[in-house]
């Protein structure tokens, strides 16, 4: 795992950030992305994953253009354990504030599908750490984070659902076969240590993992997509096609697991997939327009 400039890896020390980022600014701005994927599915002009179009928007650089944000980017392998990566980027976090060459006015977390699980729980690291990280935080924004779980790892029914309505997922169903740790994590929207390694101890498909709350001090906001509404289905059936809308939004029908998002704080982008959320300029609008709240 390490923490990337547009231009490649950097070295967490104030003197080498000081000549890698020589603009940058006190607002910092971290993108986090999901599973299978690297920093590149933030940049339309690098990414190779999907054809890109003159309706991509560039994230990173346009909040740095429209709000004075300086951006980096984390990579890290979405095989393991959310919580083994939660871990490790509450330590770079921990680097990355200490060696930050100008005084920082506000940290920013923008996270991408399992990307969510790994910051929410690096803050949780970090906070059981008492990192001073942590006080810097002053927002988080969730794209298409399953919070609740995604139904790709459940296999079955879902996963010939998912290939049917949504060709791009076929590679991520094919994965979700292949069980790796971070996929399982999915399962329930894992975020701790306890959520894994409990979970190992029992064969129990239903067993429901302790919700960890939305950080406190902090602002917390949750974009969910759905694809297009079928003649059959509603338009939330699939949500963005990986992630259910309810999921996305932190919503329990029961409300044991529900994460409480503040209604002005959540946002539904229709006609969108779960790839499109990375370089919409319609869900950039929105993130924008959050981080100005």
């Amino acid at each position: 795992m390490h923490i990337r400039s547009a231009d490649g890896a950097l070295t967490l020390t104030r003197e080498a950030l000081g000549v890698q980022l020589p603009s940058s600014t006190g607002k910092i701005v971290v993108f986090v992305h999901g599973l299978c994927m690297n920093e590149e599915g933030w940049m339309p002009a690098l990414d190779h994953a999907h054809e890109t179009d003159s309706e991509s928007c560039d994230f990173g650089t346009s909040l740095g253009s429209d709000e004075g944000f300086c951006s980096v980017y984390l990579r890290y392998n979405t095989g393991r354990h959310v919580s083994e990566n939660g871990h490790e980027l509450a330590s770079q976090m921990k680097a990355l504030v200490a060696a930050w060459p100008v005084p920082i006015e506000s940290l920013v977390i923008v996270a991408h599908s399992m990307g969510g699980l790994v910051a929410r729980s690096a803050v949780h690291c970090g906070r059981k750490g008492r990192h001073a990280w942590c006080k810097s935080l002053d927002a988080m924004v969730f794209l298409g984070t399953p919070h609740l779980g995604a139904p790709l790892e459940r296999g079955g029914h879902w996963i010939d659902l998912l290939l049917g309505a949504t060709p791009y997922a076929a590679p991520l169903a094919k994965l979700g076969k292949v069980r790796s740790n971070g996929i399982n994590d999915l399962r329930h929207g894992s975020v701790t240590d306890d959520d894994w390694s409990s979970s190992a101890a029992s064969s129990s498909v239903g067993t429901e993992h302790a919700t960890l709350p939305l950080p406190t001090r902090v602002r917390c906001y949750a974009i969910a997509a759905t694809m297009k509404a079928s003649a059959t289905r509603g338009v939330g059936w699939l949500g963005d096609g990986l992630v259910p809308v309810s999921s996305a939004l932190g919503e329990d029908k029961n409300g044991i697991r529900s994460l409480n998002f503040v209604p002005e704080h959540r946002a539904i982008l229709e006609d969108c997939n779960h790839m499109e959320l990375l370089t919409s300029p319609a869900a950039y609008t929105i993130l924008r327009r959050f981080l100005a709240q």
